[in-house]
């Protein structure tokens, strides 16, 4: 087939993708694409993006889009990330000799931590990062009109 050639990407979160895929329901990946834009304008996802998301090729998700797609999907962001991380923990095997670790130990400790807090501590931060999220976005936008007026 002429064209792009296909380049098979290591499955590494395959129950977390699977859980998108599950959440996402019939509604079709542009459909989630063109609504994650509208809603959330500073937020940049393709129907391609969104396939690696969901087949489990990803093994950092944007933090940025996993809040964007947990408003759309109507389920808490802290939701989303435990199940990333307890399907990176249960497969690390599958992609550790493959993959380098992208987390350093600090990162490591902060997330077995955010798994074993409660479920009202969990809503606590997933408040708090709600709240950040907006914030965010505004300073990239204006980083990046910073850079285009220079």
């Amino acid at each position: 087939m002429p064209g792009k050639a296909r380049r098979d990407r290591p499955i590494v979160v395959p129950t977390f993708g699977a859980y998108l895929k599950q959440l996402r329901g019939k509604t079709s990946r542009g459909k989630i694409c063109e609504q994650l834009t509208k809603h959330y304008p500073g937020l940049k996802l393709d129907r391609s993006t969104l396939l690696q998301y969901e087949r489990g090729t990803v093994l950092s998700p944007d933090p940025a889009i996993l809040g964007g797609l947990a408003r759309l999907y109507r389920v808490p962001l802290d939701d989303l990330i435990v199940h990333l991380i307890r399907d990176r923990s249960a497969h690390a095997d599958r992609f550790s000799a493959a993959v380098p670790p992208t987390l350093d130990a600090e990162q490591r400790l902060i997330a077995e931590w955010f798994g074993r807090l409660s479920s009202d501590a969990r809503e606590a931060i997933h408040v708090i990062l709600e709240a950040l999220a907006p914030r965010r976005l505004e300073l990239e936008d204006d980083r990046r009109h910073g850079q285009q007026r220079a």
